[in-house]
């Protein structure tokens, strides 16, 4: 396996209600990883995100071109990173 990108959060507002999400990464050079995952980033909702079973999410670089192939709307957005 090959790592092209690291990615993690910090809390932004969304939407009308303005409330707090970690879904936008950016990229980083380097990391610091623990058994709860990149030290620094941010899971706002910890009922489905962080915690020892998942503390990172790996995701296929190949998997970018299915997603785009199968809705095309997103050929800008749907880059690495994209998937909080």
């Amino acid at each position: 396996m090959k790592i092209i990108g690291l990615y993690q959060a910090k809390v932004q507002r969304i939407g009308p209600k303005y409330e707090r999400t970690g879904i936008y990464k950016h990229s980083v050079e380097h990391a610091t990883i623990n058994e709860l995952g990149i030290l620094g980033d941010v899971q706002v909702d910890k009922r489905y995100h962080g915690g020892l079973e998942r503390a990172l999410h790996q995701y296929a670089h190949k998997s970018y071109e299915q997603i785009i192939k199968a809705y095309p709307l997103l050929h800008q957005t749907a880059r690495p990173g994209f998937y909080g």
